[in-house]
């Protein structure tokens, strides 16, 4: 088998003149091969001396350089020459000669030229998506839902399918070996969108240029709620350490990317959030700082499906206001559900929903055991696990990733922690789970629901109490509500 190489200037003529015979010669022969390398004219001085060097070549520097590769010898190649040294052998050897005018070849050398630079622009815009990957960090990363949000946050369920994705897992030292395994794991599941993992304890190291950072710190933050000993929230706040959340922010303000975006999770994480965008001074878009309250919905959500006998995914449009894991309204309404099996159907209507409120017909039930249920559930589970829920935690935080990322359903309303603008007379600069719809990288609050009075009453009342319990605790830390 014949394999020939031809080199040459992306703007010479020549180049154009052996390549198209080369073409045709594959075209017309099974056993005749070639490989074609276009260099750039200012490149091809340095480039042409290397390979002959590496060759040891002697040979005038004309473009192009063509050579016959020796594949049954294992050898370098034997060299051919010019363009005028491979006419002569096509014609010696195959007949075949090259008729091509003089303007026909200026074209082709220019559309050469014209394709070698667009390759190299999409070749170096492909280099640069490699080297500036998206940095997400995940903070207190020894807990047992970072593990599980590992392979999706980089297997095409979060973010666009060609985005390649870093991941920087940052907790104490002591967690380091069990985390580096964590590492290999994932690794070795060879997920698509993954460009690399590590573990660090150095909190200007795993913040450095995120881009996206995942608070985790908060689930450590257990109170219990059902004891009628406990004192009151303001009280139960007060007795927390934020000294790591308020280094967060100021972490966040010195070295993040401008546009980062924070999810804080568990426990008192509207507080939290608050510390971190107040530590954080500079004008970072406080648009970008959220708390997970779509755990807290899901939750409920999975109630309302058992007594209505449906699949929780079933359930949609419930809103959870106030501060997820603590103070709380379960709004149901504007909740909808589908898939009900009652006396009246609609499986032949694309959509079709029915009032949560009315399917449920007993307003006691929402008021009280609807939440007592869904508490008795939380320390059932945490009881029989031995630890927190993470599969269901991971399972919500990868839900309003990929919503944050990739919009959701122009009809589907979520709950999530953002900076109040004043919605429903909420406290501004205040963080509060509010309801949300979802465009690609925006969220929309829906701020204009008609709400029966009580709820608009207990929202207010509820809005006041926080925003008097995050003064007290951000004043202690010498900061206030940006």
């Amino acid at each position: 088998m014949a394999k020939y190489v031809i080199a040459g200037k992306s703007d010479c003529p020549y180049y154009a003149k052996a390549e198209l015979l080369a073409d045709e010669l594959s075209g017309r022969l099974s056993d005749f091969k070639v490989h074609k390398i276009v260099v750039k004219p200012e490149d091809w001085n340095q480039w042409v001396n290397k390979t002959c060097s590496e060759r040891k070549w002697t040979y005038d520097g004309r473009s192009p350089l063509v050579w016959k590769e020796l594949i049954d010898r294992g050898g370098k190649g034997l060299l051919v020459g010019s363009c005028s040294d491979f006419l002569e052998i096509a014609l010696g050897y195959y007949g075949l000669k090259s008729d091509k005018m003089t303007d026909e070849l200026l074209k082709i050398a220019q559309e050469n030229k014209e394709t070698e630079i667009k390759d190299s622009e999409l070749a170096l815009k492909a280099k640069k998506e490699r080297s500036n990957p998206l940095k997400v960090c995940i903070t207190s990363a020894g807990y047992g839902v970072c593990y599980q949000l590992l392979l999706a946050l980089c297997n095409i369920e979060v973010f666009p399918a060609d985005e390649q994705v870093s991941i920087c897992l940052l907790d104490v030292e002591d967690k380091r070996e069990v985390l580096e395994g964590s590492c290999m794991e994932v690794i070795d599941c060879a997920p698509s969108q993954l460009n690399s993992v590590y573990v660090t304890s150095d909190v200007e190291e795993a913040f450095c240029k995120a881009k996206l950072i995942i608070i985790l710190d908060t689930l450590g933050y257990a109170i219990s709620r059902n004891s009628a000993d406990d004192p009151s929230y303001c009280e139960m706040m007060k007795q927390l350490d934020f000294s790591k959340i308020k280094e967060y922010g100021e972490m966040i303000d010195k070295v993040a990317d401008q546009n980062v975006k924070v999810l804080v999770v568990g426990g008192p994480s509207n507080i939290a959030c608050n510390i971190i965008i107040s530590a954080s001074k500079k004008e970072k878009n406080n648009d970008n700082f959220y708390t997970l309250a779509r755990f807290d919905e899901n939750k409920a959500k999975s109630v309302l499906a058992q007594r209505l006998n449906v699949k929780t995914a079933d359930v949609e449009n419930l809103i959870v206001w106030g501060e997820p894991n603590f103070q709380q309204i379960r709004d149901v309404n504007v909740s909808r559900v589908i898939h009900y099996d009652g006396a009246i159907w609609g499986p032949h209507i694309p959509g079709y929903s029915q009032d949560t409120r009315e399917l449920v017909h007993d307003e006691e039930w929402l008021a009280k055991e609807l939440p007592e249920t869904i508490m008795k559930k939380e320390i059932e589970l945490s009881t029989m696990l031995g630890k927190e829920p993470s599969l269901s935690i991971a399972a919500a935080i990868l839900d309003q990733l990929h919503d944050l990322y990739n919009g959701s359903r122009s009809d589907s309303i979520h709950s999530i922690g953002t900076v109040s603008k004043g919605w429903y007379d909420i406290p501004e600069g205040l963080v509060f789970s509010v309801p949300a719809k979802f465009n690609a990288g925006q969220v929309e609050v829906v701020s204009e629901l008609q709400l029966p009075e009580e709820t608009i009453t207990n929202i207010k009342e509820m809005a006041q109490q926080l925003k008097a319990t995050t003064d007290e605790i951000l004043n202690n830390y010498g900061l206030s509500i940006q």
